[in-house]
């Protein structure tokens, strides 16, 4: 993928896909999978936050560390 977004300590590439006319992305340094996607930068972003404040509640409520 190669591009990078950062935010709370969690770090995820992304990449646009011509034929879906979408960006996705996946957080990385996780031993989890955990994707997102926007159909805009400013949407990707979006889903990018939500999806880290997603993933911490569901390690918190596992009683793991975030």
């Amino acid at each position: 993928m190669g591009n990078l977004l950062i935010f709370n300590k969690y770090q995820a590439e992304y990449a646009y896909s011509l034929e879906d006319r979408v960006y996705y992305g996946k957080l990385v340094g996780i031993d989890d999978l955990v994707a997102f996607e926007g159909e805009t930068p400013e949407e990707l972003v979006r889903s990018f936050h939500a999806t880290v404040f997603e993933y911490q509640e569901t390690l918190h409520s596992l009683g793991k560390d975030c």
